[in-house]
């Protein structure tokens, strides 16, 4: 009875010597994370922003389109950078550049959409506002976003027709900028002390 598992655990152990080491190279490791985490963020983020712009009506001023797909495209255009910078071979590069395609071809969306962009409406500040509002909350957590909220914000305060979605416009952009703005000075001062 033991016959079989004696024999079966000794071939075993005769082959494991002659499997093949597998190490890990951490080439590439830097601009994978950058595009998939980064990237990918953005570009999810950036979809939001396209669609509350494009229904409320900022797309149907030809060139807040352009600029905002000026914006937008700076973001895969410094993933390139780092992919090109961090490089693991071919088909890792190939990977990486399909990927920085696919996010340049979403930045680039606003000059697609500025020609069926919708009229701006007496309320198009408060839905811009709110949509300020709520990055703003992430933007708590996360400060890179309050940057964000605070463009929104700006462009809400551009659009707004009323004190309501002033007020709500003005409630999103102090907080996201201050919480960005003491980010920021963390970030600066840790690369001082770092760097002395």
């Amino acid at each position: 009875m033991r016959t079989p598992f004696i024999t079966l655990a000794a071939v075993a152990a005769l082959m494991l010597p002659t499997f093949p080491v597998m190490a890990f190279d951490p080439s590439g490791t830097m601009a994978s994370i950058f595009i998939i985490l980064g990237l990918g963020s953005f570009t999810l983020l950036n979809m939001v922003l396209q669609g509350l712009f494009y229904f409320t009506g900022p797309y149907s001023r030809r060139d807040f389109a352009r600029i905002h797909a000026g914006i937008s495209i700076l973001m895969p255009l410094a993933a390139m950078v780092l992919a090109v910078k961090d490089n693991a071979g071919t088909a890792d590069m190939i990977l990486k550049l399909g990927a920085i395609l696919i996010a340049s071809g979403f930045a680039l969306m606003p000059l697609l959409l500025k020609s069926s962009a919708k009229q701006p409406t007496p309320n198009s500040g408060l839905w811009i506002a709110l949509g300020a509002f709520a990055l703003m909350l992430p933007g708590m957590i996360i400060p890179v976003i309050g940057i964000v909220a605070a463009a929104v914000a700006a462009v809400a305060l551009n659009y707004a027709q009323d004190l309501k979605a002033r007020l709500v416009a003005v409630i999103a952009l102090i907080p996201s900028i201050s919480m960005f703005l003491y980010w920021t000075v963390q970030k600066v001062s840790l690369l001082v002390a770092g760097g002395a």
